[in-house]
């Protein structure tokens, strides 16, 4: 896909109705102004290397946990092999895992588009 295109399907999924974290990722890109980066750092280096600001506070983390608990739940038991985001949980359970649901749910979105990272 073409610059203008990635970024039309991305506010499609920002302007949606519904609460998702794929929503938050695709509201986090455009902040960025450029798609592919956003998405080579958010795979490469994690939602832990305070590349998005309102995930850089444990307590942030912990209310974007709280409010995806259940979509969250939902990536945790699916098979390790459907999973791109090691798992990994180091501390805090609800920081860790917010981290791991946006890079997870990043990683997807860029397939979607078919970005090469």
């Amino acid at each position: 896909m073409l610059e203008n295109e990635l970024i039309s399907h991305l506010q499609m999924i920002a302007s949606q109705k519904e609460e998702s974290i794929k929503k938050e990722v695709a509201k986090e890109c455009l902040k960025s102004h450029e798609v592919r980066y956003f998405f080579q750092k958010l795979c490469y280096e994690g939602c832990q290397s305070g590349m998005i600001d309102h995930l850089k506070i444990p307590s942030q983390a912990h209310l974007f946990f709280d409010r995806y608990q259940k979509e969250i739940n939902a990536l945790t038991v699916e098979p390790k092999e459907n999973i791109s985001t090691p798992l990994i949980i180091t501390g805090d359970i609800k920081t860790s895992l917010a981290y791991f649901a946006f890079d997870e749910i990043g990683y997807r979105l860029s397939q979607e588009l078919g970005l090469e990272l």
